[in-house]
């Protein structure tokens, strides 16, 4: 984690601006945030989602011919508090436990373990996300259409469509809910998700044999499905 202010302030936002002349709005005096990866920020979110600016800031670089160059991202929820009088913000934020979106899309994530279609649900989060107008007026960014094979390339952070749709949950609660603390837990649930399919088609859930245990025995033979992996 770093301070904020030692090294934001030496760049500017997306229009050029110091971020040092931005004011109270978003002062990051006193924070320690963690860095985010680029990718999250132009792989992650369609351009027009305002999720993205909500709860990334970007910070540039200007070149010497006045351009701007991404240099990095910090957080832009939970900043913390600036008190009356105070120069530093102080880490006093409410963090939601759960919002009205968690429940819509704990329903989609539901239907999607029962096989039901879940578009309801994904598209109330994305039609809030994007603003009603632009929304009904571009298809492409409804469920089950999510398949921005630019907006995700050379992206680990998601698959490059919804891949079913546990996937298409996943991404939406990624955006939604990032740096809300849930990510870790949507992630194990997935995964209990797929070894669930395994039982249904009654095959045996096992783990991969580890490199150095193969190694060492030359008769034994890599489980199905983790040939590739080399036990990693």
């Amino acid at each position: 984690m770093f301070p904020q202010q030692n090294i934001l302030f030496g760049y500017m936002d997306e229009n050029g601006n110091p971020i040092s002349s931005l004011g109270d709005k978003v002062k990051v005096n006193g924070t320690i945030r963690y860095p985010v990866n680029k990718d999250v920020y132009t792989k992650c979110f369609n351009d027009n989602d305002t999720r993205k600016r909500s709860t990334l800031q970007a910070a540039y670089e200007k070149k010497e011919d006045g351009t701007l160059s991404l240099y990095g991202l910090y957080p832009a929820k939970f900043l913390g508090t600036l008190l009356d009088g105070a120069d530093t913000r102080s880490p006093l934020d409410d963090y939601p436990v759960y919002r009205y979106a968690d429940c819509l899309l704990l329903l989609a994530q539901a239907k999607a373990f029962l096989g039901e279609d879940p578009v309801e649900e994904i598209n109330a989060v994305r039609k809030r996300a994007y603003g009603e107008d632009y929304f009904n007026a571009h298809p492409e960014v409804q469920y089950p259409n999510d398949n921005d094979a630019a907006l995700y390339a050379d992206n680990k952070s998601v698959k490059p469509d919804n891949a079913g749709a546990m996937e298409a949950v996943l991404k939406e609660r990624m955006r939604e809910f990032m740096v809300e603390g849930k990510r870790w837990y949507d992630l194990r649930l997935a995964v209990m998700n797929m070894y669930w399919n395994i039982l249904q088609q009654k095959q045996p859930v096992c783990f991969a044999i580890d490199k150095n245990t193969l190694t060492n025995n030359s008769a034994l033979k890599q489980t199905p499905g983790y040939e590739s992996s080399g036990g990693k």
